[in-house]
């Protein structure tokens, strides 16, 4: 999943920045050079704006997971959370319910830094 930035050079990165987020490409830089700064960095890099990357057999099995889940759900109940926006308990199964945590679960580990081993 690319996150535009695929520019090496200050110039083009600063382009893509005015690209992707027209007036407010300043501020986003700067966010960025926060960030970086906070994280030992010096400069702002397109390796250093990148997100979380995660590999397409993880992104598919969360999504069908999150499916499952959804579609475990009743018409009624979707519909009703759909249109409301107060907060209010939903029933859901608990099977259902133990799927869409292993999809996070499994997601976050996919995410997760690698440490190198002991030795290596």
């Amino acid at each position: 999943m690319s996150n535009g930035f695929t520019t090496r050079s200050a110039s083009g990165l600063a382009a893509d920045a005015v690209r992707q987020h027209g007036e407010k490409a300043g501020a986003f830089l700067s966010g960025e050079l926060e960030k970086a700064s906070a994280g030992g960095k010096k400069k702002v890099t397109a390796g250093s704006i990148k997100g979380k990357s995660y590999s397409r057999k993880a992104v598919t099995t969360y999504v069908e997971r999150i499916g499952t889940f959804v579609s475990a759900l009743p018409d009624a109940e979707r519909e009703a959370i759909a249109n409301s926006e107060t907060d209010f308990p939903v029933t859901v199964s608990a099977k259902a319910l133990r799927e869409l945590l292993a999809a996070h679960s499994d997601i976050s580990a996919a995410s997760a830094p690698t440490t190198p081993a002991p030795g290596a």
